[in-house]
């Protein structure tokens, strides 16, 4: 388990492949014949920052086995690879291969030559691609996937003797194997191919300057053969930076360039510091990234972090915002029904009050709100609140962990404002309709790019009432005229058509099932209640 939290004793279950005799003492040494297939944790303790344990209210029983592992125990198989998951596809490999034997199965000092190691390789490796772009997972924002890629590149090239579309070709394998029961493949095939060939074409090109550039800086300094800048020629600029400044350590803020300028994760990094001796600590940089997103946001994160400790200790529930989609159409107009709030914290310079003046800037914890905060991509709603004849102007809002800030002015001739007030909530509607048409434009861009281009990243969006701006990686060849003025026509054609904007709660089953919807990478989605947005137009999708 983890360093803090719950934990408790744990057992697990082995399968010796060979049963000849008792060798429980080789458990966990690496074997390939010892392996283990299931563990299981009696979660009983939690551990605390100190180290000390206290044991919980109710116990509970983690378990989990390994799928691969117990289909081999059922085959009567010694390895992973040697049952029907892997032997189609090392089968493949060969068949696509040039002058290489077939796989045996070797492991070891017994593989000698480390083909069959390399023939393991590629199999699960183009297996794990397959799934992760079927997915929407790209490697445009996604360096280890990228990585992953560029290891399968070198070696279908250096290993089996196929310098030209291999990984591609073994693709089509993995759809075939298990389409049947992982329908996105089959929906997604295309993407995949595309995406691969681009991926494919990109390597070669860097591979060529790469290895020359890195071969020079090898010369001065041996220890950079550890390095493989194939799979990532980003360490060419990153060891450069590094050895411009001479660091003593790699500390926070010069990891978090290496991450944000040359593309480098944790694990890179890392990778670096060794070779160059050098102090390093991932968990440095990932506070770092946290500091750059909610600075990002216009925030603090240490008072964000107190904020929510307060709210939570004091017992205040979360501000219910289920009334931001309470709207509906009526003829050609939209009606916002307005709600009744009460105030339950007012924060004046990130500190409770319990009453504020006219005129002051300050934000408002209300226990609901039929407001947008800022999320994907669109920015919050404006609105304000009537306390009879005296009002609060609210001009954005913060969402932190579920309490919602709304903030503004009150704007009083007599009266303070105080906690427990109770107003009238009401949206600005115009705001808001601006921004629902840039989005629905969004959406619509989105989907016509996908429609024409193929397979496309959406790296970054900006929704506001007077524009939209819409930042998407191409893979292949770009955007020409003629594919602009299709995108073009493509969108205005639907918005003349005057095709309605349809709003359905799926659950995640049926979300999983559709065809044409866009997933964002990494996404959490619950079990129930998510809202769907869709548009259709004469085989025009957008969802």
């Amino acid at each position: 388990m983890g360093i803090t939290g719950p934990c408790g004793p744990c057992t697990e279950i082995h399968v010796d492949y060979l049963g000849t005799s008792n060798r429980s003492e080789f458990v966990n040494k690496g074997l390939h014949d010892l392996t283990e297939i299931w563990n299981i944790v009696f979660i009983e303790y939690n551990r605390q920052m100190d180290g000390t344990v206290s044991t919980l209210p109710k116990k509970h029983v983690d378990t989990g086995m390994g799928f691969e592992r117990l289909t081999s125990v059922l085959q009567g198989k010694v390895s992973n690879y040697d049952t029907d998951n892997f032997t189609y596809l090392l089968n493949a490999i060969h068949k696509n291969s040039s002058g290489v034997p077939k796989y045996e199965g070797k492991f070891g000092e017994n593989d000698w030559n480390e083909l069959d190691t390399s023939y393991r390789i590629l199999a699960d490796h183009t297996r794990m691609i397959t799934a992760c772009l079927a997915d929407g997972i790209i490697p445009e924002q996604n360096q280890k996937l990228r990585r992953i890629l560029r290891k399968a590149f070198l070696l279908s090239e250096n290993v089996f003797n196929n310098d030209r579309g291999l990984l591609k070709e073994l693709t089509n394998y993995v759809v075939e194997h298990l389409g049947p029961v992982y329908p996105e493949m089959e929906r997604n095939i295309a993407q995949i191919h595309q995406i691969v060939t681009y991926e494919e074409e990109v390597y070669k090109s860097i591979r060529q300057t790469a290895v020359k550039d890195w071969a020079k800086l090898t010369k001065d300094n041996q220890k950079l053969l550890e390095i493989d800048v194939i799979e990532n020629p980003n360490f060419i600029g990153a060891y450069r930076e590094i050895t411009t400044t001479n660091p003593k350590e790699i500390d926070s803020k010069l990891a978090f360039k290496l991450y944000d300028t040359f593309g480098l994760d944790d694990e890179s990094i890392t990778k670096i510091s060794k070779v160059l001796n050098l102090k390093f600590d991932p968990e440095g940089l990932n506070r770092e990234l946290e500091r750059i997103k909610f600075r990002s946001k216009g925030g603090n994160i240490c008072s964000k972090n107190e904020l929510y400790s307060t709210l939570i200790e004091e017992g205040i529930s979360k501000t219910d915002d289920k009334f931001k989609y309470s709207y509906f159409k009526n003829e050609n107009k939209y009606i916002f029904n307005d709600l009744e709030v009460k105030v339950l914290k007012i924060f004046q310079d990130e500190i409770a009050v319990s009453e504020i003046d006219s005129d002051y800037y300050c934000s408002l914890l209300l226990n609901k709100t039929n407001l947008y905060s800022e999320a994907g991509g669109q920015i919050a709603d404006k609105g304000t609140i009537n306390f009879g004849k005296d009002l609060f102007e609210i001009t954005g809002l913060e969402n932190i962990n579920g309490y919602i800030l709304h903030k503004g002015f009150y704007i009083s001739r007599t009266n303070k404002l105080q906690t427990n007030a109770v107003g009238i909530l009401k949206v600005n509607e115009d705001f808001r309709l601006n921004c629902m048409r840039n989005h629905t434009s969004t959406h619509l861009l989105n989907a016509a790019l996908k429609k024409i281009k193929g397979a496309t990243c959406q790296k970054a969006s900006k929704v506001t009432d007077r524009f939209l701006n819409f930042e998407v990686a191409i893979f292949g060849a770009k955007l020409d005229i003629d594919e602009i003025r299709k995108i073009e026509n493509q969108i205005l054609g639907i918005i003349q058509n005057g095709q309605p904007v349809i709003i359905n709660e799926i659950d995640s089953q049926k979300l999983f099932s559709y065809d044409f919807v866009t997933l964002i990478p990494g996404e959490i989605y619950p079990d129930s209640g998510i809202r769907i947005v869709e548009i259709e137009d004469n085989g025009f999708i957008s969802r």
